[in-house]
């Protein structure tokens, strides 16, 4: 059983998709966008959405993220946006899993 965090990204839809493909449990998700798009669309289809806090951000360090980071399991699967740094001292304190899934060639470096 896993928690998700998942920014509105190709990757992180990938590697949502490759989760549900292995049967990987999800206990639950928060979702940080400013936009709902494939990835939102993806977990509603998937019937996640009850699973899933919906966070109207885009910055992996910003306040709303702290205060409802408690949501997720202490493990975590994260995927976000391009060129963020977490800094944040309470996701800090969470175990989490990062790297970069993706399809090649479409995704060098994954």
């Amino acid at each position: 059983m896993v928690s998700l965090l998942l920014a509105e990204t190709k990757r992180a839809l990938l590697y949502l998709k490759n989760i549900l493909t292995n049967k990987i449990e999800i206990n639950n998700i928060i979702y940080f966008s400013k936009k709902r798009d494939k990835t939102f669309k993806y977990l509603r289809s998937k019937n996640l959405l009850s699973k899933t806090l919906l966070l109207n951000t885009k910055n992996i360090n910003s306040k709303l993220i702290s205060k409802n980071i408690n949501f997720l399991k202490k493990k975590i699967i994260y995927s976000g946006y391009p060129g963020q740094i977490i800094n944040n001292i309470k996701i800090l304190k969470k175990k989490i899993i990062h790297f970069h899934p993706g399809d090649l060639p479409k995704f060098k470096g994954s």
